[in-house]
Formats: C-alpha cells, sequence, structure tokens
C-alpha cells in the first residue's frame, strides 16, 4: 500500500515536471481572443488537455475530447482512479459550443486564438450530471 502511494507520487510528479518542462521552453504566453465557432465542422478532430474537477483538489486528469462532423462527441480520461468516458451532442449556438451529455452533463465551449495565427485553444466550462462545475483547457491533438 504504501509503495502505491509512493509510485502515485513519483507518477504525478513526473507528469508534472514534463508539463512544467515543456511550458519553460515555450516563448511567453500569447493573448488570445474568443471566435465564433459557425459550424461544428470545423472543430471536429481530437482535442486534448487538462480537466480541472471541482471537489478533486490539486489533480487534474488528462483528457481526450474527440469532435464528429455529425455533432456528436466523446471524451475519454486517464484518470487517477478509474477511468472516465463520456459522450453527448454538441452543436453551434450563438458562435458557441454547446455540449450535451448523454447522461445529464452539460457545458459549454468557447474557441480562442491569438491574432493572425493558426494556433487553436477550446476552453470548455460546464457541470456533470451530480452539479460539480468543470473547465478543460483543450488544444487539437498532433500540435498546433
Amino acid at each position: 500500500m504504501r509503495f502505491r502511494r509512493w509510485r502515485d507520487g513519483l507518477t504525478n510528479l513526473t507528469v508534472a515536471l514534463s508539463l512544467a518542462g515543456c511550458a519553460a521552453g515555450s516563448a511567453a504566453p500569447v493573448a488570445t481572443t474568443p471566435v465564433a465557432v459557425t459550424d461544428v465542422a470545423s472543430v471536429a478532430g481530437k482535442w486534448t488537455g487538462l480537466l480541472e474537477l471541482q471537489g478533486s483538489g490539486d489533480r487534474d486528469d488528462f483528457v481526450e475530447l474527440t469532435v464528429d462532423r455529425g455533432g456528436t462527441y466523446r471524451v475519454v480520461a486517464a484518470r487517477t482512479i478509474g477511468l472516465m468516458d463520456a459522450e453527448g451532442k454538441i452543436a453551434v449556438d450563438d458562435g458557441k459550443l454547446r455540449l450535451e451529455g448523454a447522461r445529464g452533463g452539460r457545458a459549454t465551449g468557447t474557441l480562442h486564438a491569438p491574432p493572425a495565427s493558426p494556433d487553436r485553444t477550446l476552453l470548455v466550462e460546464g457541470a456533470t450530471p451530480a452539479g460539480r462545475r468543470f473547465s478543460v483547457r483543450l488544444r487539437p491533438a498532433g500540435g498546433s
């Protein structure tokens, strides 16, 4: 039991240091502005990022969001305890994405991009079916 806690702590530290190293090697943050989403197809594909879940302390979970052109999504998270796998419908409403989970979760996604750059970030904020607030900052998988 003690070894498992030590191993889990070491794993979390390794991931945190890896992420910090990536951040330290990058240029200063660039200001982004919200960009209106015109259709689901414009954000279709895989997005990855860290999920911050209310009440989870300092623990963030790595998530992968897959958006289908047809208006559905699936999100999978490798969590410290268990696996999260959810799906639902996604649509555009007034320039923002509206995500409605099959189990009742709801979220709003806002696309952000620095001026004159292809880099994009998708900020998704919402609530689980149990009412816990969450936010996740996603980037297209495989680069910018």
